[in-house]
């Protein structure tokens, strides 16, 4: 089947435009979409920027934005993500709220680079297949629908990894520079880049020094220039010297730490170590990071990314996985061996070494595993029984697909080790831009310009959220608000409400998310009026709008809402 195909940008046009489809309806789907882990927090730095721009009255001034990307690095990730999904939102006047589609070109990228990665090392045949098994690793194509930054860092790497083996371990000075400058990107969309890649460098310096030809002087200057160009990075990402040395020596004491800490509890010593230590992410990655206690030398800390690469390729495709590497290590038709696994198995360790671990972390692992694996499948001699295999893999890849995205509701407890993994993230039915939308078009409405709006945000109870993120849904709500404001309202987020702050502050409109069953002290708003009440899906929060009485007293048209 494979081996007699010979149009293979026609069949990865094919793929991309299958995802493209699917993303698309899935958007559709209104729901609880950007809420959890970072979303949010780079959602904010994209609204930020895409604001600036909608303020910026000339085209080459909305152009020259892009240079948002240089925002220093907070919370140690950079901006660059944020930035360009606001600027290309912008430059093609899409909608703020269609930001996340945007991803669809980094998905596109990700299977060019793994088709071009797998054609180099074996053949065609092989590198078809391997974007074909990438794609349909629930974790890429949720990453797809997510927006984070490590959608575009798996892209990067890939590009990566291409250009390191068209370098030809840094003969070739033109993909030398290429991929310096690729580096260089990567480093600025996230610094885990560097975990990704030096494994590759390592490679191709360790081929230099044992494979010494008269090119080695060349390879060696290369190699040398490629790594200046990639740190040169830094010089973007942060402020100064002082800034970069500390994140630097705190990076190594947390690694230093996992590394010489023994736990007696070998499943590790956190809260409810033995309840966690089978979590899996669903394709979008909502499941809950290790803290800071789950680190040392036990066997929850170096098993966490290997629970999440089996849930992260869905657990049929991780069995795929798993005998193809067995096979693999074995096998002499496959190419460059050692670089691929560098890629899954250096970055593998480094990243255990961090105190916090996310399943997403590990996704730009996932194309070299989908070559390892089109590598074997491929490599089967008998053609009847090769065709077979990649028909039936490709069927459940599917299947699964469909079942994933459109089937099952997220956080769905299902029995067992594998059906857990199948609650995966579909569209919720929700409300909140609705709700934004029409609290804002009320205040629109209303006489004076500037409006000064307090949001507080008193839930007690977190929901469907985890512990650490349920906050995610107030700034959310936040950026929806401000997002249908036309006017110069200014808004005001707090964490807490009492009289005191209230009449200090003397707030126009009150905009308060709250569990349905909370209760407020009796002469909290005495000099407010309760205007409207909705209800927040599917979390069961309340958003009661407020407005001064006096304020609506000396307006000569009070808008009928209010």
């Amino acid at each position: 089947m494979f081996n007699k195909i010979r149009f293979g940008p026609f069949l990865l046009l094919i793929i991309i435009l299958f995802h493209l489809v699917n993303n698309l309806i899935w958007f559709s789907q209104d729901g609880n979409q950007y809420l959890g882990c970072e979303t949010v927090f780079h959602l904010q730095r994209a609204f930020e920027i895409f604001s600036q721009n909608n303020n910026a009255s000339l085209t080459h001034a909305k152009i020259s934005r892009i240079a948002q990307v240089k925002t220093k690095v907070t919370s140690g990730i950079p901006s660059t993500y944020a930035a360009v999904s606001a600027n290309l939102a912008d430059l093609f006047n899409i909608n703020f709220l269609s930001l996340k589609p945007l991803n669809i070109i980094y998905l596109f990228l990700i299977i060019l680079f793994t088709y071009l990665i797998g054609k180099n090392l074996k053949d065609e045949q092989t590198g078809l297949f391997a974007a074909f098994l990438v794609s349909f690793y629930p974790m890429v194509y949720g990453l797809s629908r997510k927006f984070s930054p490590v959608i575009a860092l798996t892209a990067i790497v890939c590009a990566a990894y291409y250009l390191l083996i068209k370098s030809k371990n840094f003969k070739d000075t033109k993909y030398s520079i290429i991929l310096g400058i690729t580096g260089f990107l990567g480093l600025i969309i996230h610094p885990l880049f560097l975990f990704f890649i030096c494994g590759g460098l390592i490679y191709s310096a360790y081929a230099i020094i044992r494979y010494k030809d008269k090119s080695a002087t060349l390879r060696t200057v290369n190699l040398f220039f490629c790594v200046i160009i990639m740190l040169l990075s830094v010089t973007i990402i942060y402020d100064n010297y002082a800034h970069l040395s500390s994140g630097i020596t705190e990076t190594l004491q947390e690694m230093r730490i996992t590394l010489t800490t023994y736990s007696k509890n070998f499943v590790g010593n956190a809260d409810k170590a033995k309840d966690d230590l089978f979590i899996f992410a669903s394709p979008d990655d909502s499941c809950p990071c290790t803290q800071f206690s789950d680190r040392g030398l036990n066997l929850r800390c170096f098993s966490f990314y290997l629970f999440q690469l089996f849930d992260s390729a869905s657990p049929f495709l991780f069995i795929i996985f798993l005998i193809s590497l067995i096979l693999y290590a074995r096998d002499k038709g496959c190419r460059e061996k050692p670089l691929l696994f560098l890629w899954i198995f250096l970055s593998y360790f480094l990243l255990t070494l961090l105190p916090r671990k996310w399943g997403r972390f590990y996704a730009p692992a996932l194309p070299a595993a989908a070559i390892i694996s089109a590598c074997q499948i491929m490599s089967i001699k008998k053609e009847h029984l090769k065709n077979f295999l990649a028909a039936v893999i490709m069927i459940i890849a599917v299947t699964q697909f469909f079942i994933y995205s459109y089937v099952f509701a997220p956080y769905t407890p299902y029995p067992g080790l594998i059906k857990e993994s199948l609650s995966a993230h579909k569209p919720v039915p929700a409300n909140y831009n609705r709700i934004a939308q029409e609290i804002m078009e009320s205040m629109n409405n209303n006489a004076a310009a500037d409006k000064k709006i307090g949001l507080f945000d008193i839930t007690t109870s977190s929901g469907r959220f985890s512990e650490d993120w349920y906050d995610d849904l107030t700034y959310y709500f936040q950026i929806l608000l401000k997002l249908h404001s036309k006017t110069n309202a200014s808004f005001h987020l707090h964490w807490n409400l009492s009289s005191r702050g209230l009449e200090k502050n003397k707030y126009i409109f009150l905009i308060i998310i709250k569990d349905r069953n909370s209760v407020f002290e009796e002469n909290l708003f005495s000099r407010y009026s309760l205007s409207n009440r909705y209800l927040l899906q599917p979390a069961d929060l309340d958003v009661l709008v407020y407005v001064d009485k006096f304020y609506i007293l000396t307006q000569s048209h009070p808008p009928s809402h209010l």
